[in-house]
């Protein structure tokens, strides 16, 4: 990892150049950050994902070496534990809102739950068939988990138990999943271009979002 510092930067003090005081030029930065930009390197492969810690202060990469990277965001954004395990592709990441666990989708077919402060994985779930591509934590009370794949499967997971607590079947492979605020409801996408809400209870499928002319990579609810 190394700090890039564009020619044209100066910091916002003012220098000394002899006897003369020169004034910094440009805006005035108001980011934490040591340089204007910063250059995370390490991983062999492609970065698949990027996804930040609660606090902002730390940030998590997945790749195609099959690792995944913490960081520190701040000061040299020293890479300061790797989190190895995955047989293939890490897919995709999020952290809880402690941000004392990572969970991760695969695309060795897992789901994996890592201790963020100790470095281990925890739990690796196991039941699905097909690539893993998206992963997502709830917001509530709740420790649960959901996960889609390539094998047209959302997986809802208790994290205190060892297997999923519910499977909902789209027609399609799914490449995105999220819970809504309450938790109470669970969307899902894919290559068929549509979002499904399902009722997590009924486990049915309450409304649609149609409008996408490709693959649905992501989402995100807030």
């Amino acid at each position: 990892m190394s700090a890039l510092v564009p020619e044209y930067y100066e910091p916002q003090a003012k220098r000394a150049r002899g006897d003369e005081l020169i004034e910094p030029s440009g805006p005035t930065r108001s980011s934490g950050l040591q340089a204007p930009i910063m250059l995370l390197s390490g991983h062999d492969a492609p970065v698949t994902t990027l996804k930040f810690d609660p606090s902002g202060r730390y940030l998590a990469s997945g790749s195609s070496d099959k690792r995944i990277f913490l960081w520190n965001v701040y000061g040299d954004c020293d890479n300061f534990n790797v989190l190895e395990g995955h047989k293939n592709a890490v897919l995709d990441l999020e952290w809880n809102r402690s941000g004392s666990k990572l969970v991760s989708a695969s695309a060795d077919k897992t789901v994996g739950v890592w201790d963020a402060n100790r470095g281990v994985r925890s739990k690796k779930y196991s039941e699905h068939k097909g690539v893993v591509n998206a992963v997502n934590l709830s917001r509530g009370d709740e420790p649960l988990l959901v996960s889609g794949s390539d094998d047209a499967k959302a997986l809802v997971w208790d994290l205190r138990a060892r297997r999923s607590a519910q499977t909902l079947e789209a027609p399609f492979a799914i490449t995105a999943v999220s819970f809504s605020a309450d938790d109470e409801l669970v969307f899902s996408a894919g290559i068929d271009n549509v979002v499904r809400a399902w009722d997590r209870r009924r486990e049915e499928v309450v409304f649609t979002l149609k409008g996408h002319t490709d693959t649905v990579t992501g989402m995100s609810l807030r």
